[in-house]
């Protein structure tokens, strides 16, 4: 957009057209692939669920526009646990019913978790697009279905996300005081306590990246009022 003038006077409305088309084609392919899986999604969602016991898994898609040319577009796998999201949720008053339901326990974008950097699938035309929707399910069966099947028990999930060092925090839940809060909530869920070290670790990364200090801290309080 220039000048405060619509994209499609820019770009050309047939270029755009033909992008979005681009665009629904590898979202149509991935879905009739996923749902042999038990993946539901609809056509305006970019958001893939299957139920699973006590949660969900979802494949998430993100595209990155480059306007006029061509996109990319990356997979991100998440896992919810509905027992630790309905504690952490009951801090967040404001969200309406059915944003509470979408939040994850944890999430990784395809690349990070196989090689520390991120992997895109860029699209400009057909060919390009079947080829990201195919190599979008291969990754998801390779590496999406383990990754679901490991962390929907709240006993992995908090033995991994309690190695809170820089490389598994940002892979799997990367901001420090959401971490925490799904910790607190896997350790009333386990009956398990969260060791002094432990505990002192969160608050520091915490103190480093975000001035949600308040918000841990309250919530610590809620769940363990007696420490």
């Amino acid at each position: 957009m220039l000048n405060g003038g619509s994209g499609d006077e820019f770009y050309g409305k047939d270029l755009l057209m033909r992008l979005d088309d681009l665009r629904k084609r590898v979202h149509g392919d991935l879905a009739c692939r996923l749902a042999e899986h038990g993946f539901t999604t609809t056509k305006s969602s970019r958001v893939y669920r299957k139920k699973l016991p006590g949660g969900h898994a979802s494949l998430r898609l993100e595209v990155v526009n480059h306007p006029g040319i061509d996109f990319d577009v990356l997979g991100y796998m998440g896992v919810r646990i509905d027992a630790v999201e309905e504690m952490v949720n009951v801090d967040r008053p404001h969200w309406s019913a059915a944003d509470l339901k979408k939040t994850l326990t944890v999430e990784i974008e395809f690349g990070n978790f196989i090689r520390g950097m991120g992997i895109r699938h860029s699209v400009e035309n057909e060919r390009m697009a079947d080829e990201a929707a195919q190599a979008l399910y291969e990754l998801t069966v390779q590496y999406g279905f383990p990754y679901y099947e490991n962390f929907i028990r709240p006993e992995y999930a908090f033995e991994v996300l309690s190695q809170f060092d820089e490389i598994n925090r940002g892979m799997n839940c990367p901001i420090a005081f959401r971490r925490g809060q799904r910790l607190l909530a896997l350790s009333i869920l386990l009956k398990r306590e969260l060791e002094p070290e432990l505990l002192e670790k969160i608050r520091a990364k915490i103190a480093r990246q975000t001035p949600s200090v308040d918000d841990f801290e309250r919530m610590l309080e809620r769940v363990m009022p007696t420490r």
